[in-house]
Order: C-alpha cells, then structure tokens, then sequence
C-alpha cells in the first residue's frame, strides 16, 4: 500500500487514550477557552482560542499527542474510579 493509502487505514488511525470523564472535561473546558480567547480581541486571547481548540480536539478526538509519547492511557480510569475495576 501506499504512504499516502497508508495514512488512511487504521493502522495509521490515532488510538484513543484519554477516558471519556477527561475527554468531556477537556472539550467543555477548550469551549470555554476559545469564547474567553475570542471575546478579549487581542493576540494573546487568539493565542488562548487556539489552545482552547486543541482541547476541543482532544476532548472529540479521545487522543492525547503527550499521553502517547508518555505511554499514557487513562481510558480505563473511569471504571476504576466508579468501584467496579
């Protein structure tokens, strides 16, 4: 197959790492970030936005670029943290 075919496979799909009580957190908290950063109207609150959307992407995506170069993964947490794990 091709790189670029590559790409598009599973294989090349990120996997998800970041459980799913953090990923609500994150996308709510990016939302918040980005309407903060917006509204300010300066560098520094675009700045804000921009990182506040790449909580949004994380929260949706469920994947963490740090948690994977840390080998990180805490989508098991939630159920450890309800008493079932």
């Amino acid at each position: 197959m091709s790189d670029i075919a590559d790409s598009f496979s599973s294989k090349g799909a990120s996997a998800v790492n970041v459980g799913s009580t953090e990923r609500a957190l994150s996308t709510i908290g990016g939302a918040l970030i980005v309407l903060d950063g917006l509204r300010s109207g300066s560098l520094f609150g675009a700045m804000r936005a921009v990182l506040g959307a790449a909580l949004i992407a994380r929260g949706v995506g469920g994947h963490c670029p740090a948690y994977a170069a840390l080998g990180v993964d805490t989508t098991h947490d939630d159920v450890k943290s309800l008493g079932r794990g």
